[in-house]
């Protein structure tokens, strides 16, 4: 028994190091869509710098909108792509993209139904998983000639579930959307720069407060580890902020990101590490016969 737990010990601690060394507690991502070589980048918390994670790797040409994770998933972010059109003028439809977090590497999935939307054509602009529902993405979408809806679409294989369209109301589209990390409460920001919560069942949003900026914002995420609202203000001045759930106000400019057109903002939690789980199931087995060795004890002679 003395043997097993040393070797225990050992172990935690060589994954401790190795987790200190590769993991971040923080890893907040981005994408940029204002440039020729559209990527993936993580982003400072603490200082809001940017860095592309392949500068050699850039993403499909069209827009990227919107970024959220899978909760318990540190593999990929989820966003979604709106290819440009084949001719001027012509209509198009977006689709939902898993980001390989490692390099940035995109799998595209099929083409979303306009129809199933009840849209001509659709445009995403943001996405939000909720771990209450972890199986499906919330999607907003609008029509350049009609209306603004929000609907669901399945994670594996991005088809919209039939009758989850639901119009947001007062012709505003939703420019960010991220769930409260209890799952409950959608927020978005709509076409006025307003912190709102929306209704999924019913697209009606309610304002939470107004932060008063110049311009739009592009992204919104929780931090997982204390559940601060972190926000991106985009198109020109491209920085992250941290807002007041409670009232919409901005607690701080956290600082620029460096980069153009910034758009979706998502905190992704490190898996354990192999050696973590090693470590975990060598635990899981101490304790385990320890157990067994104490009921053999107490068993009459």
């Amino acid at each position: 028994m003395q043997h097993q737990l040393r070797w225990t010990a050992l172990i935690l601690a060589a994954s401790g190091a190795a987790a200190c060394r590769t993991a971040t507690a923080d890893g907040l991502f981005t994408t940029n869509i204002d440039s020729a070589a559209r990527t993936l980048h993580q982003v400072d918390p603490s200082t809001g710098a940017a860095a592309a994670v392949r500068p050699d790797a850039p993403l499909t040409a069209g827009s990227w909108n919107g970024l959220s994770v899978l909760p318990g998933d540190g593999r990929f972010l989820y966003a979604v792509h709106n290819p440009r059109p084949p001719t001027f003028n012509s209509t198009q439809t977006s689709r939902l993209v898993k980001l390989r977090v490692a390099d940035g590497q995109p799998t595209l999935l099929p083409l979303f139904d306009a129809a199933a939307a009840g849209l001509d054509e659709l445009f995403s602009t943001s996405v939000a998983i909720s771990p209450l529902n972890p199986t499906v993405a919330m999607v907003s979408a609008f029509d350049r000639f009609g209306p603004k809806v929000l609907f669901q679409a399945e994670l594996a294989s991005g088809a919209i579930i039939a009758g989850s369209a639901v119009e947001l109301p007062n012709d505003r589209r939703l420019s960010a959307l991220t769930y409260s990390p209890d799952g409950a409460t959608l927020y978005g920001t709509d076409s006025e720069g307003l912190l709102v919560t929306v209704d999924p069942a019913t697209g009606v949003t309610t304002t939470v407060g107004d932060p008063g900026l110049s311009d739009f914002l592009t992204g919104l995420d929780f931090r997982p580890t204390d559940g601060a609202l972190f926000a991106i203000e985009g198109f020109s001045l491209d920085r992250l902020l941290i807002l007041d759930p409670v009232d919409g106000s901005v607690s701080s400019i956290v600082g620029p990101l460096g980069i153009r057109g910034p758009e979706g903002l998502a905190f992704v939690v490190p898996e354990p590490t192999g050696l973590w789980l090693v470590a975990s199931a060598v635990i899981s087995l101490v304790a385990r016969r320890r157990r067994q060795s104490a009921a053999a004890n107490q068993r009459p002679a």
